[in-house]
């Protein structure tokens, strides 16, 4: 499974490690959404809907070899990402800091990161592989956008309208 995406879609390393296989649902209107548990926030079952049909299309693939790998578990005890040792049943996850150990090998693969800068002589200058891992991807897809800023002070503004307004 590619680990990278789900880290696109904002989730917390934790998080995407601790994905319980049946992480997909689908919402009110037919779109696919991650079901997935906050731990930091200890919010439970949160859904996060996303259009990326790869991603929803590398899950299933997943669940499909994980039910495949361990059939005699029930599907509520499996993890999306089990762990590859002393799991015999498929009940325990990955640890955390392999999503990094994965990123830091598929970085090592990538054969030139250019940082966009020249140096003196004019030669390009290479990006710094050390400031690429899992919390980056986190923060680039997890910040607000200014529509969702607007979109959540409006909706502030609709649920707790100022004194003297209205």
């Amino acid at each position: 499974m590619r680990v990278i995406h789900p880290l696109g879609t904002g989730q917390r390393v934790g998080e995407v490690a601790s994905l319980h296989l049946a992480c997909l649902d689908i919402d009110e209107h037919g779109k696919p959404v991650l079901v997935y548990d906050s731990h930091k926030v200890m919010r439970l079952g949160r859904r996060l809907p996303f259009a990326d049909s790869d991603l929803v299309e590398a899950i299933r693939l997943q669940q499909s070899w994980i039910r495949t790998r361990f059939p005699d578990t029930a599907a509520t005890d499996l993890w999306l990402l089990p762990r590859g040792t002393r799991n015999l049943t498929g009940t325990a996850h990955i640890p955390t800091n392999q999503i990094a150990m994965w990123m830091w090998i598929w970085v090592g693969c990538i054969p030139a990161i250019d940082s966009g800068g020249l140096d003196p002589s004019g030669e390009t200058v290479p990006f710094d592989r050390a400031q690429i891992h899992p919390q980056v991807f986190r923060h680039t897809y997890a910040k607000p956008s200014p529509i969702k800023a607007f979109h959540a002070r409006r909706w502030h503004a609709i649920v707790h309208p100022e004194p003297g307004v209205g």
